[in-house]
């Protein structure tokens, strides 16, 4: 009997199955990378990136005195990295404990798991999920200063449904995890001033659309004017649009000089990755707007830094702030009786 517990006690760290797994930790446990971004933003439709990078992860496999009965070609890990379950047969599963001796069995070292419904999505290489959106990318560093290795969790066409918390293991005992946040956002364009804009006869009619939310600018930006696609070449003239493209924003300038009665009606900003955003305009006449026409100019229509260049100088001509606006609709609601 002594005989056969020596000879179990040197094989232990081999081939035990369901047994105490002291003295099998490396030297040195695997760890995290901290300094990695967990906060992570992706625009909707596009591949969200959640990369993990662990150190000191080692060359980790599965062993087990089953394994010269039974090839593990397919195994599932739990959540607590102890038992493997055959993907053909759900039930039938083994604790096993880690050995850091080369094996013909890779073990998965590193999994995905989706914190809403503790679904694994992904466990080395090896995606468990029927979404083919989901894959796993590997990247590693062996340099002999700094031996890392990033496992990125990649989500094509990214939904606001995919909004969460994500959570990276190592399958150490008891299981390592580091949490990522994912946020999509989707673009959204907003005509400043809305929903509706009244300005004077003869004044420049200044509309200003900014898209927020926007990892790149729009390929393009139309303006419409009562649903129908603005021309600047039309016999009307005056009518101009200016846009800058900058940092998460981009904002378009819609110009239309002189103003008439005629300019009345609905503006949209349509652009390319967003929605569509639209503003009521009245042009009124001298007599309609009273005491109040003439009294504001072009520069008080702007938030500093968003005015361009091109139109620091220059009026604009009669526009109504609110007070004016008031008085002008008491004065027209008294000229209609």
């Amino acid at each position: 009997m002594d005989n056969m517990d020596r000879h179990a006690s040197q094989n232990r760290p081999r081939n035990q199955l369901l047994a105490d797994p002291s003295g099998l930790k490396p030297k040195v446990e695997p760890t995290f990378d901290y300094s990695q971004i967990t906060n992570v933003t992706a625009l909707i439709g596009k591949t969200a990136y959640l990369t993990c990078r662990v150190r000191n992860l080692g060359d980790k496999t599965v062993r087990s005195f089953a394994s010269s009965i039974i090839r593990f070609r397919s195994l599932f890990i739990s959540l607590s990295s102890e038992f493997a379950c055959f993907q053909s047969h759900p039930n039938v599963c083994v604790r096993f404990f880690l050995d850091y001796h080369d094996s013909e069995i890779p073990f998965a070292k590193v999994s995905w798991v989706r914190h809403r419904d503790i679904h694994i999505l992904t466990a080395g290489a090896y995606t468990y999920t029927s979404d083919q959106r989901f894959q796993a990318l590997h990247r590693q560093n062996t340099g002999q200063s700094s031996e890392w290795s990033e496992w990125t969790l990649c989500i094509k066409w990214a939904q606001e449904r995919d909004q969460g918390l994500y959570e990276c293991q190592i399958s150490t005992i008891p299981v390592k995890s580091h949490q990522f946040r994912l946020t999509v956002v989707v673009p959204t364009a907003t005509i400043l001033g809305g929903p509706e804009l009244y300005v004077g006869a003869g004044s420049t009619i200044n509309l200003t659309c900014a898209i927020h939310f926007s990892s790149e600018p729009p390929a393009y930006i139309f303006w419409y004017y009562n649903e129908n696609v603005l021309s600047y070449d039309s016999p009307r003239g005056g009518v101009s649009v200016i846009t800058e493209k900058g940092g998460d924003v981009t904002t378009s300038w819609l110009l239309i000089q002189t103003a008439q009665p005629s300019d009345s009606g609905e503006y949209s900003c349509k652009p390319s990755n967003a929605n569509t955003a639209s503003i009521k305009v009245h042009v009124l006449n001298g007599d309609e707007c009273g005491p109040c026409c003439g009294k504001m100019r072009t520069s008080d229509l702007f938030v500093a830094g968003e005015r361009p260049e091109a139109m620091q100088t220059g009026t604009a001509g009669p526009i109504l702030s609110s007070s004016c606006l008031l008085v002008s609709l008491i004065i027209l609601y008294i000229s209609s009786m």
